[in-house]
């Protein structure tokens, strides 16, 4: 076969449309009408876009021509753009090299002459910055032995016109109801000067000769003249009573043979609220969720790639940093169905929560790959499959090179997602549906178009760079399924021109839109633009009044529609119609009939019972078990106590549903850390310490020496398991803060207290109130002079002492159950304040002569009182038990700041019961 052979099977005849949609439609049409014939197979006609035909003219064009050029399609032309432009300008915005891409193409589209050859006095300051980087640009093309595929497609006439490309017999124009632009009307007529038969001729699609249109403003008149033009006060009511209509006319009619639309001009920015409303009016009962099932509508736009939950997975694995993990991305992809990080498919959710548990409560906001899967190693149920994935996911990691071009990045890319078992069916635990399918297809051929990359980078690359480039093409990609054939469809107006239904509502019908404002390139100088179907007022009226006249020929049946908006002034209906009557909507329109349907509330209270006992649980639960002596030991501890007393449903919620909220990460240390850092550091130094008297015989020295020792241990067995919980200097600045808060302590708080013993540190206590046991842990217990006990807790805030009252609701259960957890019980109480601004404790003791601790609260001396105070602890905590024991469950709050600090209100959904007008003030001292 010589260079200019042609192949020997030539496609005889073409449909060309001027989108994909319809193409795709065509051809569905075309097999439908096959098989209402009966016909069980057939030669299926050719239907390409413009487009989609150009591409296949230049493959056919490189592959058997001379020229060793390669054409490199957008996204490798995007990168060259952007490049020119950061050399020439410093790091340019994408959207300039975005601006410069569409300038070409516009440029091509138009048949505008190129920018070397602009004449110099036309010129403003940005279209010369354009003929200089349109210059570079070419000298990047030559260098890399590429040609930009929209100048090939300026060629692809006069290479049809020597007779070196295969042609079509014949062309068939489907959908062309606008003119055509220079660009296409050029290859076409070279086309038809090679013989090919073009249907229906080009005369009928030519400016000059097309019949005379008016393009006055209100020169348009419906075909039927009685259409109205519906009147809305905004556009989502709009939206509303167009989806209504189409639900009534699906419901009255045979949906099979229906081909309905709703055209939204502003549909690329309204996707979520078009979508949104379609499902609140084809579904109301189920509006709040995304069920799997066949929708009986379409939308033509959709969302970026990357916005896609698949693919947002994806790259979100591929943007790992294996030795620095935020957590919130761990949770995300632990979370994700589409990976094997959230463990074996038929896991239960609690199993693969429960991992997940371990991580937000324990982790900090960076972790590494290895600490991730250290951490669920205790979760037998999820680690086969989730330790295998992530053991998996390490190697592929160490396997990839440091640098590379784009192709061995796609390859890397699809061997970490295999790793992670992305998308496979054993992960998945089925097959993909669909649309996931579609969306997994599109995932492929945009990794082979980065792939192809290689042409156009001159250096490797690293692998972050690499992610971060697909990340970007994948935000820059719109994808949306292909329609599966429903009734109804909602099209923007470039995809409903040049179609046509059996029934069509317009929207946006306003002034605003039609005709649009103007549109200037700022790159093309203004001499050019005149051709331009935006740049001028007259160009805007032109291109509106022929888009609104092919559109209102797509359908014998037509409601339009507008909308008056919330701005002032209200909207205008578009003075491109004829004067038509403007009416209101009905006041049932968006009702479609369905009060025979009932119309779930999502917000509705339900009435539940007050009551559910726990010993109806106390064999089946994984919190309780039945012990000998009749009583229930339950998982909790006092906090079940504390819960029950501030509300009964927030305890049932909490110990008997096990709610959670999950701990949100950020960078450094949270409180509940800093507690625990400070915690740990005074243990260890009363571990060595054990008196008041042991501290009082150390110099000054000797104490600071102490106190960095203590702070020193606590913050390496802090810091052992992860390795950025804190950074280097975070470890410096907490160490000093860590000391400073201890000597301050020894020095203004425990020395100033008469003597003391420390004979216990994390003592576990079991705690009996009537039927139920708990356990506790009692952070630290003071023997006195007199010989009685001061249980003591560490606070980073500590309550106030009224919060230790014996009230039925007491606010603080947790240091009295363990002054009667001792035996004898303890003789005083305490909370040990670490805050640096109140350093102390605060509490109440037994007896008097312990009242020159100013910040203990003694009684009056008597200890019949103590005794009394213990009896009504005890009352009180058990009652509370009782009540628990009982499963009671009623909403109702001691006061409104134990809902203030509740999160818990979205499941007793106490705003709705109108409890409490206003919140109450704050008592803690947290200033």
């Amino acid at each position: 076969m010589g260079p200019y052979d042609l192949p020997a099977m030539v496609s005889p005849s073409l449909i060309l449309t001027p989108t994909n949609r319809l193409a795709r439609a065509v051809t569905r049409e075309l097999a439908d009408a096959q098989q209402t014939q009966q016909h069980r197979s057939w030669l299926a006609p050719q239907c390409l876009s413009f487009r989609a035909w150009t591409s296949e003219l230049q493959r056919e064009y490189l592959l058997y021509s001379n020229d060793t050029r390669i054409s490199i399609g957008s996204t490798a032309a995007a990168h060259l753009w952007q490049d020119v432009v950061d050399t020439d300008v410093f790091i340019g915005s994408p959207r300039v090299a975005s601006m410069a891409q569409k300038s070409l193409q516009r440029i091509v589209d138009y048949a505008l002459p190129l920018p070397p050859d602009w004449a110099e006095l036309t010129l403003t300051d940005d279209s010369r910055f354009f003929r200089r980087w349109f210059q570079a640009y070419l000298r990047r093309c030559d260098e890399l032995g590429v040609i930009d595929g929209d100048l090939l497609t300026a060629e692809l006439a006069q290479q049809v016109g020597t007779g070196r490309l295969p042609i079509p017999e014949r062309i068939e124009l489907r959908g062309f109801d606008l003119p055509l632009t220079p660009l296409q009307r050029k290859l076409l007529n070279a086309c038809a000067r090679q013989g090919t038969a073009i249907e229906p001729p080009l005369s009928t699609q030519d400016p000059d000769h097309e019949p005379a249109e008016d393009f006055r403003f209100g020169s348009i008149t419906p075909p039927d003249t009685l259409t109205p033009l519906v009147a809305f006060s905004d556009e989502d009511a709009e939206l509303r009573c167009a989806a209504a209509w189409a639900r009534k006319t699906l419901d009255e009619s045979d949906a099979t043979a229906l081909r309905l639309a709703i055209v939204v001009p502003d549909l690329d920015g309204r996707v979520d609220t078009v979508e949104r409303t379609l499902r609140a009016v084809f579904d109301p009962a189920g509006a709040l969720l995304d069920p799997a099932t066949a929708r009986p509508w379409h939308v033509s736009l959709g969302h970026p790639l990357a916005r896609w939950p698949m693919i947002h997975d994806a790259l979100a694995v591929l943007a790992l940093t294996p030795e620095r993990i935020p957590l919130p991305v761990v949770q995300q992809l632990q979370r994700s169905p589409f990976l094997a990080l959230n463990g074996a498919p038929d896991s239960t959710l609690h199993d693969s929560e429960s991992a997940l548990a371990r991580l937000q409560r324990d982790a900090p906001y960076w972790i590494t790959l290895r600490e991730w899967r250290h951490l669920v190693e205790d979760v037998e149920e999820v680690m086969p499959t989730m330790g295998a994935a992530l053991g998996a996911l390490a190697a592929a990691f160490a396997a990839l090179p440091n640098l590379a071009k784009p192709s061995r990045w796609a390859q890397g890319f699809q061997e970490l997602l295999t790793a992670s078992g992305f998308c496979h069916q054993s992960v998945l635990g089925r097959s993909l549906n669909t649309i996931e399918y579609q969306v997994l297809d599109r995932w492929h051929r945009l990794l082979e178009s980065f792939a192809g990359l290689d042409s156009v980078y001159a250096e490797s690359i690293d692998r972050i760079r690499a992610a971060q480039e697909l990340k970007r093409l994948a935000a820059a990609v719109v994808f949306r399924e292909r329609n599966p054939g429903v009734a109804l469809e909602v099209l923007g107006v470039e995809e409903a021109v040049g179609s046509r239904f059996d029934g069509l509502w317009i929207t946006g019908l306003d002034s605003n839109r039609w005709p649009a404002p103007t549109q200037r390139d700022p790159l093309l100088p203004p001499t050019l633009q005149r051709s331009l179907p935006t740049a001028t007022g007259e160009a805007c009226l032109k291109q509106a009044s022929r888009t609104l006249r092919a559109l209102l020929r797509s359908s014998d049946s037509r409601t339009l529609s507008f909308s008056r908006g919330s701005d002032e002034p209200a909207r205008a209906p578009t003075p491109l119609l004829r004067p038509l009557t403007c009416i209101d909507p009905p006041a049932d329109a968006d009702s479609t009939d369905l009060d025979a349907e009932p119309v779930i509330d999502p917000c509705e209270h339900v009435p539940v019972e007050t009551t559910i006992p726990l010993r109806h649980l106390a064999h089946t639960s994984d919190a309780a078990s039945s012990q000998a002596d009749g009583a229930v030991q339950f998982a909790g501890g006092t906090g079940l106590l504390k819960s029950q007393a501030a509300c009964a449903f927030q305890a049932f919620a909490r110990y008997r549903l096990k709610a959670r909220s999950q701990r949100h990460p950020r960078p450094g240390l949270d409180p509940v850390h800093r507690g625990s850092l400070a915690h740990k550091a005074l243990e260890n130094l009363y571990h060595r310490l054990r008196s008041q008297s042991a501290l009082d015989g150390l110099s000054a020295a000797e104490r600071s020496e102490r106190v960095e020792q203590a702070v020193d241990a606590a913050l390496e067995a802090f810091l052992r398991p992860y390795r950025h919980r804190l950074s280097t200097r975070g470890r410096a600045l907490e160490r000093q803060r860590l000391a400073s808060l201890l000597a301050r302590w020894i020095s203004d708080v425990e020395l100033r207290r008469p003597p003391f013993t420390v004979v216990g540190h994390e003592q576990p206590v079991t705690l009996t109130f009537g039927p139920l046991k708990l356990d506790g842990t009692v952070d630290r217990i003071d023997r006195l002079a007199n010989g009685d006990e001061l249980i003591i807790d560490y606070k980073l805030t500590a309550p106030p002492v009224a919060a230790l009252r014996p009230a039925p609701r007491m606010a603080e259960p947790q240091l009295p159950s363990y002054a009667l957890s001792r035996t004898p019980p303890a003789g005083g109480i305490a909370f040990a304040s670490l805050k640096p601004s109140k350093l102390g404790l605060i509490g109440q003791i037994a007896d008097e002569p312990f009242a020159q601790i100013s910040t203990l609260k003694p009684n009056s001396g008597d200890e019949s009182e103590w005794d009394a105070q213990l009896a009504a602890w005890q009352t009180a905590l058990t009652e509370l038990a009782e009540a628990f024991f009982g499963g009671s469950l009623a909403v109702d709050p001691r006061d409104a700041n134990v809902c203030r600090s509740c999160d818990l209100k979205a499941l007793c959904r106490i705003a709705e019961l109108n409890r409490f007008d206003e919140p109450a003030a704050d008592d803690s001292d947290d200033d």
